[in-house]
């Protein structure tokens, strides 16, 4: 009873010891691994777009330009002012710079179909500017434009021409383009956008209604940054360390529990060996002596009982001070047959090896 007290607390101790090596490893693998810190920069911009459409002398409208969101009579559009605005909305104090062009695009499509354009020609209305910003929140760029209608519509004439069999649909397309490349001390952010204007082109005294296409957006953009601070290398070293105890002391847990085992069956087997032929087994005090005779070594104990019943003499019995080694033997005059019975795991391993 004591002996599985003892055993029990050692498991016990064992599994505990395992445990806590294994987890504070873990954790300071974990640890060592983060080496990390996540740099946030939340933004937030807004595009919007306002035009005016002056018309040439005529006899049909009073005012001299319309205002937005009105059909058109593209014979009697002279130029249109359009004015950009956008603005971009910071978390944190950003520096960098903003650069921005405007182009127009002549875009013909054949009637009835915008999805691939029969023929594209590219203008640039503003060159490239670049601006620069320092430790700012917030900052809005405005940029007006006019936009001579005719000379655009000129610009299709001659293509129309040569596709006069051909019924198209042609538009002016004009935007502002703006990228943002900013930065905090741990973040570095490029930002694009687009602001468009669209309107139909036409020869003709034809009705047009102008497009406009703003996009907001609001994103917070995510940076990893890594740190080669010695304290994370200290934390994966120890983490391995602590890792390679907990996994020492559960090697130890199994070949506990494997020794057990073995010690287990042993005592199974020699007390039901000592309860069956206790009548012709005798416990000695130590091992006799086997010189001057032959031995025999038997492979099992019944081996053992045929040779006593041709011999007729006790089978002696001794136990080593481990408790872990039986030896049975029968002495004749000439011969000593002897059966070994052991917990010998080195030698059930070898035996398991010998016959894969």
């Amino acid at each position: 009873m004591k002996q599985d007290k003892k055993i029990s607390l050692t498991y016990f101790v064992l599994s505990l010891v395992t445990f806590l090596f294994v987890s504070f490893g873990i954790a300071l693998l974990y640890r060592g691994f983060k080496n990390y810190t996540l740099a946030t920069l939340s933004y937030i911009d807004a595009p919007t777009l306002k035009y005016k459409v002056y018309l040439k002398p005529n006899d049909f409208y009073d005012e001299t330009f319309l205002e937005e969101d009105r059909p058109y009579i593209t014979s009697l559009i002279d130029y249109i002012n359009v004015n950009y605005n956008y603005n971009i909305k910071f978390n944190k104090s950003v520096s960098g710079n903003y650069t921005y062009y405007i182009t127009a695009s002549i875009k013909s499509y054949e009637k009835g179909s915008t999805s691939n354009p029969l023929w594209t020609k590219n203008y640039v209305i503003q060159k490239p500017k670049t601006v620069n910003v320092k430790s700012i929140y917030e900052y809005t760029l405005i940029e007006p434009v006019s936009i001579n209608y005719d000379e655009f519509n000129d610009y299709l004439k001659d293509f129309e021409a040569n596709t006069a069999k051909i019924a198209l649909e042609s538009y002016l397309v004009v935007n502002l383009v703006v990228t943002n490349q900013v930065h905090t001390d741990e973040i570095e952010a490029e930002i694009p956008n687009d602001i468009e204007f669209k309107i139909p082109l036409s020869q003709l005294a034809a009705e047009a209604t102008v497009t406009k296409k703003t996009t907001s957006d609001a994103e917070t953009l995510v940076e990893k940054i890594e740190s080669d601070d010695l304290v994370f290398k200290i934390c994966k070293v120890c983490g391995v360390f602590f890792i390679l105890i907990g996994l020492y002391t559960l090697s130890c847990i199994i070949r506990l529990n494997n020794v057990n085992k073995c010690k287990n069956k042993y005592f199974v087997e020699l007390r039901k060996i000592l309860k069956v032929y206790d009548s012709i087994i005798v416990n000695v005090a130590k091992m006799p002596s086997l010189e001057n005779l032959n031995v025999i070594k038997v492979k099992a104990f019944s081996e053992l009982i045929d040779a006593h019943g041709e011999v007729r003499m006790p089978i002696n019995f001794f136990e080593n001070e481990d408790q872990t080694k039986s030896y049975f033997t029968l002495i004749s005059e000439s011969n000593a047959w002897m059966y070994v019975l052991e917990c010998n795991l080195k030698r059930k391993k070898e035996e398991k090896n010998k016959y894969k």
